[in-house]
């Protein structure tokens, strides 16, 4: 692995969010384990962000960095802050998160019970989040621990949800965000961060636990709560994951899930400019239950530019 500073790299990216970062903050001031820095990647902000994570980094007891980038959204910031980090797990913390005290140690300690000489096939530790009530986000793992990869347990153990944990930063390094081709004149600022995973799914197995790591406090306007128009304005990105999924996991879905990923796929590129119906069949990446997918695609299509349009009126 690439040398490192620390044992963890926390990373939050934000954007006018300096309210709910201050939240966050005192999480990782309360950390029961202390090796580990703050990277915050602060993507285009307009309010005091950056004037209050300077006062942090003279008072904080841990090092906390910061980085400005114009407004180009998470998946840029991501790239920017595997690219600095120093350490040797990359651990992320959304702005609308905050840690559990034990929430490091607890992941520390996970990534211990692997025996030493497995690690390398191991990308990282997955746990739990729980919203501020104490209430489980999404669904629990089949075991605690279980060890396999993420395309297994989205798609034959079918949890679903939001989880937080960390990936080993060598590994980061090797899965970038993808950037579109410079010959396409338009700029998406959303890439689903399970590209990546799933990318990273296919080399590598994950410890999946039911510890509870942090708390989620999901904001109306935040990426979670708007994640259709995000997509459909990403149509590129959202293409390639679900040409992707059929590609590396079709033998793992049930046929109606088959069904309805060739339908998003058909969806997706339907959203790119400059595609039509013909190009979605010419680009098709598997053609099993393309025909049958292909009407379900066109009003899932339909429904999103009704949605759009209604939005913008």
């Amino acid at each position: 692995m690439d040398r490192h500073s620390y044992l963890f790299t926390v990373f939050t990216p934000t954007y006018n969010r300096v309210e709910l970062l201050r939240r966050a903050y005192r999480s990782l001031r309360r950390q029961t384990f202390r090796d580990f820095e703050w990277l915050v990647v602060d993507d285009g902000s307009t309010d005091q962000t950056e004037e209050v994570v300077r006062q942090w980094q003279d008072e904080a007891d841990f090092p906390v960095r910061y980085v400005y980038q114009s407004n180009q959204g998470k998946h840029v910031a991501f790239n920017t802050a595997v690219e600095r980090a120093q350490g040797r797990f990359f651990a992320v913390l959304d702005s609308d998160d905050y840690y559990k005290p034990d929430a490091l140690e607890n992941m520390k300690e996970c990534w211990a019970s692997i025996p030493s000489g497995d690690r390398e096939d191991y990308a990282g530790i997955v746990g739990l989040f729980a919203y501020p009530d104490g209430k489980i986000v999404g669904d629990r793992f089949p075991e605690s621990p279980r060890d396999c990869s993420a395309l297994e347990m989205y798609l034959q153990h079918d949890v679903r949800g939001d989880n937080i944990g960390f990936n080993r930063t060598d590994v980061m390094r090797d899965y970038p965000f993808p950037k579109r081709d410079v010959n396409i004149p338009f700029r998406e600022v959303y890439v689903a961060e399970s590209l990546v995973w799933f990318r990273i799914a296919r080399s590598y197995d994950l410890r999946f636990t039911n510890t509870v790591f942090a708390h989620k406090d999901y904001q109306d306007d935040g990426i979670s709560a708007n994640t259709g128009p995000y997509r459909a304005n990403a149509a590129w990105s959202s293409r390639t994951y679900y040409q992707e999924l059929l590609e590396e996991g079709r033998e793992m879905m049930s046929t109606g899930f088959l069904l309805k990923t060739q339908a998003n796929y058909i969806r997706f590129t339907l959203h790119e400019p400059d595609r039509s119906l013909l190009d979605s069949w010419r680009a098709r990446s598997y053609t099993g239950w393309f025909l049958p997918a292909l009407p379900i695609g066109i009003g899932l299509y339909a429904r999103d530019r009704a949605r759009m349009k209604g939005k913008n009126n």
